[in-house]
């Protein structure tokens, strides 16, 4: 028997490479001669970089980049030599949660220092970028982070506009003179896990805004200056940027890297999948095991756990899921031959988040039994 467990981070509890492990451990304490391949999974979310690091032998890269609002941070990115790979988290440099809440700052935030790790992972052996948008504090539309690459943003007299939300209503023209040409050779990827448009009530400055300090001035000036924004992109670039799927995502950011450079917009669980050849590991397995902190109505529309059962489900293999809780509608989702929890009736949230990896082993101990008698009253029927 040959058992792929891929599960997701569990929230406070464990982490993918941990609830992989533990999950290996009730498996072997039930049957040592059952076949394991461990392969902690994500969504592009928390626990990516560490997902990509286990999997693909990263190496950990960091520089001292300018944060949001300009003050040097020690931000670092992950580089996959064998897979001419790098991949950076845009939080680590322009992220919200570098700032305390009395300093968030929507109009003047940048990404430029996310385009410097950028310009750090160009200058090594990549024909790959990999950019997770999560967790911003900026309104820019990638301005910071073209900046960085060598874009010049100019006004109306010809003088170059330094990034921010406050100045991209100032933009009249874009020189592409000076840009750092290795960004047209590699491919460039962007997880992109909402699909919030740039403009309108659920655009980037309606949805987003209020989320980085934004008031309802701020909100009607951001959406003006993101408006100004894709005409400008419409005549320098040729590309209408108002209704792209995810282009609102970190401060427009994804309708800027789209418009700027081309990249692709991606859902980070596809994508993690693919880097991590999951589908190929699966097609002659037995059984998938895997797990998520806490399955929701939300994890159909692109969770990992849920991905990974549908891959796995291609090929008929069954799909178990060990979650530490679960919302009683979701207790029907086809795509999982079964639903374990370690929370229960009897079991508190924070008693499972506390004794996570002692209840999880249980969990996949119990897992196996119930197969194992499942199995047996199939074959004890069969005439």
């Amino acid at each position: 028997m040959k058992v792929i467990i891929a599960p997701n981070a569990l929230k406070n509890s464990l982490s993918a490479i941990e609830a992989a492990e533990t999950i290996r451990s009730g498996i072997n304490k039930f049957d040592s001669d059952v076949e394991t391949i461990c392969v902690p999974i994500a969504d592009g979310g928390d626990g990516l970089l560490q997902v990509v690091k286990h999997a693909l032998h990263g190496e950990w890269r960091t520089k001292t980049v300018e944060g949001p609002l300009g003050k040097p941070v020690e931000a670092s990115f992950l580089y996959c030599p064998e897979k001419k790979l790098a991949v950076i988290e845009l939080a680590s440099a322009a992220g919200l949660a570098l700032l305390d809440k009395q300093e968030y700052d929507i109009r003047n935030a940048s990404t430029y220092g996310v385009g410097q790790l950028i310009v750090a992972a160009l200058d090594l052996d990549i024909d790959h970028l990999i950019l997770g948008i999560g967790g911003s504090a900026t309104n820019d539309a990638a301005m910071g982070i073209a900046s960085a690459l060598g874009v010049r943003f100019l006004d109306d007299a010809g003088n170059e506009l330094k990034a921010s939300a406050n100045n991209l209503v100032k933009i009249r023209d874009i020189n592409f003179s000076a840009l750092n040409k290795k960004i047209k050779t590699v491919k460039f990827d962007v997880i992109c896990d909402v699909s919030n448009p740039l403009l309108g009530e659920h655009g980037a400055a309606a949805v987003f805004g209020p989320q980085k300090g934004a008031n309802l001035k701020d909100v009607a000036f951001l959406e003006n200056a993101l408006a100004h924004f894709a005409d400008v992109i419409q005549k320098h670039c040729h590309m209408n940027i108002c209704n792209i799927e995810g282009g609102g995502a970190a401060g427009g950011v994804g309708a800027g890297l789209k418009a700027l450079f081309n990249a692709s917009l991606r859902k980070g669980a596809e994508l993690v999948l693919d880097l991590l050849s999951f589908e190929a590991m699966t097609e002659d397995a037995d059984l998938l095991i895997t797990a998520e902190g806490k399955l929701d109505s939300q994890s159909a529309f692109g969770k990992a756990p849920y991905v990974a059962a549908e891959k796995a489900k291609q090929y008929h293999i069954p799909a178990y899921i060990i979650a530490g809780q679960a919302e009683e509608d979701c207790r029907d989702m086809t795509v999982f031959d079964g639903i374990y929890t370690l929370a229960s009736k009897e079991i508190s949230s924070e008693y499972a988040i506390l004794h996570a990896a002692e209840l999880m082993e249980k969990s996949t101990m119990q897992l196996m039994l119930d197969l194992r008698n499942t199995t047996k009253h199939k074959n004890h029927d069969q005439p």
